[in-house]
C-alpha cells in the first residue's frame, strides 16, 4: 500500500506539473494581446496627431511639403496701388417733377491695376471725362443720394471706363472708383 500511496502522490504531482503549462499559455496570450492592443492604439494616435497637425509642420509628407515650397513661387511682389485723381465734375442731374433743377458736384479718384493703367487712363484723359459726364448727367438726385445708389453709380462708371477707347484696345485700366467729394445741391 505504501507503494500506492507513494504512486498516488506522484500521479497528483504530475497532473499539477500539466495544469501549470497552460495557465502560463494563457498568460502570455494575454500579455500578446495587451502589446498588439497598445500597438494599435498608438497607430491610432499617430494617425489622429499626424493628420490634425499635418499642415503646421513643414516635414508632414511629401505633398505637404511639395505646396509649402510651391507657394513661396506662386507669390509675387505686392504690387503698389495707383491711382488716377480726376478733375471735379459739376453737372446739372436729371429733373424730378415739381422740383428746383438739381446740381452734382463730385471729385473722382480712379485705381488702376498698375503705373501703365494709370498711364492708360491718363492718355485716353478726354474720352474719360466725357463718359464720365454723360453717366453723370443722366442720373436724377434721388437715385444717386443713397448708399444702394452710390454703389450701383461705381458699377456704370467701371464698365463704361473699361470699355476699349480705341479697336485694338482691351485692356481694362479700371479696377475701382472711389468719390472723394460728393455734393448735391
Amino acid at each position: 500500500m505504501a507503494t500506492a500511496a507513494k504512486s498516488k502522490k506522484v500521479e497528483i504531482q504530475e497532473e499539477d506539473e500539466f495544469e501549470a503549462p497552460p495557465r502560463k499559455k494563457s498568460a502570455v496570450k494575454l500579455i500578446v494581446l495587451v502589446l498588439l492592443l497598445l500597438i494599435v492604439l498608438a497607430g491610432v494616435g499617430g494617425g489622429v496627431y499626424y493628420f490634425l497637425t499635418k499642415d503646421s509642420h513643414p516635414a508632414a509628407g511629401a505633398e505637404a511639403g511639395q505646396e509649402k515650397k510651391a507657394k513661396p513661387k506662386e507669390k509675387k511682389a505686392p504690387v503698389k496701388p495707383a491711382f488716377a485723381t480726376l478733375e471735379a465734375f459739376t453737372v446739372n442731374l436729371m429733373g424730378e417733377e415739381n422740383q428746383d433743377p438739381q446740381f452734382l458736384q463730385v471729385s473722382i479718384t480712379l485705381q488702376a491695376k498698375d503705373a501703365q493703367g494709370v498711364d492708360g487712363i491718363k492718355e485716353h484723359m478726354p474720352m474719360v471725362r466725357n463718359r464720365m459726364l454723360l453717366i453723370l448727367s443722366s442720373k436724377k438726385a434721388s437715385e444717386v443720394s443713397t448708399a444702394k445708389g452710390k454703389d450701383k453709380l461705381v458699377e456704370e462708371i467701371m464698365t463704361e471706363l473699361n470699355k476699349p477707347y480705341e479697336e485694338d484696345d482691351e485692356e481694362e485700366h479700371v479696377i475701382a472708383v472711389f468719390f472723394t467729394t460728393f455734393i448735391i445741391q
